[in-house]
């Protein structure tokens, strides 16, 4: 999806979507990621500098702000 706001915009979208386990947000403003949230089906996470990946399954997360890496 492009032009989200935010990880934790895409955060949301993955827990509003059933297939979703998992997401990865493009967070360099320059990049050609930018501002793009790919929301996924569980698999391996994105390691690369310019995303943000969530924990392997979100299930149990919250998408507030800030809380993405306290959910593992």
């Amino acid at each position: 999806m492009n032009d989200v706001s935010g990880p934790n915009a895409c955060c949301k979208l993955c827990k509003e979507d059933p297939n979703c386990m998992n997401f990865s947000y493009g967070k360099l403003k320059d990049g050609g990621y930018s501002k793009q949230c790919y929301l996924k089906r569980g698999g391996t996470l994105s390691s690369r500098h310019e995303f943000i990946s969530s924990p392997q399954n979100i299930a149990d997360c919250s998408c507030g702000k800030g809380e993405l890496r306290v959910c593992h």
